[in-house]
C-alpha cells in the first residue's frame, strides 16, 4: 500500500505531457507566412476556443522566427492547421485515476504548408496528451513547438 501510494505522489508531481511530430511531406521552410486555423470535420469547439488556439501558434511561430503576415502576397506562404480533437480531459480525474487511464487529454491537428498559388510544400501531423496529472496547456504549447519543428525542419 506504501508503495502505491509513493506512485501516486510521483505521478502527480511528475505529470505525463507529451507532443509527437510526424511530417508527412517534408517542407520547404518559409520566410513569411498567413495562418488559418480551422475545425476538422468532426469537432465541435466554440469559436472563442478555436481563436485561443490560433493565438497559441502565432506565439509559437513569431517566437520560433517565423514571420506571419495578414493576409497572402508574393513569397508569403500558407500554413492552414485542421484541428482533429481538442480535449483537454478533467484533471481532477487525471490526479486520482489517471494511472488506470481515466481523465486524459488529447490534442490532435494536421498542417499544411503550400506557396501563395496553393501548391503544397509540406504536411506534417501534431497529436499530443497528458495522463496523470500532468497539465493540458503543456500539451498544447508542445504540440504548438512540434508545428513550429515542422515549419522550421530542413527537407530531409
Amino acid at each position: 500500500m506504501p508503495g502505491l501510494l509513493v506512485a501516486c505522489v510521483l505521478g502527480a508531481a511528475l505529470g505525463c505531457a507529451s507532443a509527437k511530430l510526424k511530417i508527412l511531406q517534408p517542407v520547404v521552410r518559409p520566410s513569411q507566412i498567413t495562418l488559418v486555423v480551422k475545425r476538422g470535420p468532426h469537432l465541435t469547439v466554440s469559436g472563442k476556443r478555436l481563436r485561443a488556439l490560433r493565438k497559441l501558434v502565432n506565439e509559437s511561430l513569431s517566437a520560433d522566427g517565423l514571420h506571419i503576415v495578414d493576409h497572402l502576397g508574393p513569397g508569403v506562404a500558407q500554413v492552414v492547421g485542421t484541428i482533429e480533437r481538442d480535449d483537454p480531459g478533467n484533471r481532477t480525474v487525471r490526479l486520482f485515476f489517471g494511472f488506470l487511464g481515466f481523465g486524459g487529454g488529447e490534442f490532435a491537428s494536421n498542417w499544411a504548408l503550400s506557396t501563395p498559388e496553393g501548391d503544397p510544400t509540406g504536411e506534417c501531423e501534431v497529436r499530443g496528451s497528458v495522463y496523470v496529472a500532468g497539465d493540458y496547456d503543456d500539451v498544447l504549447k508542445a504540440a504548438m513547438h512540434r508545428v513550429s519543428e515542422c515549419l522550421l525542419a530542413p527537407n530531409r
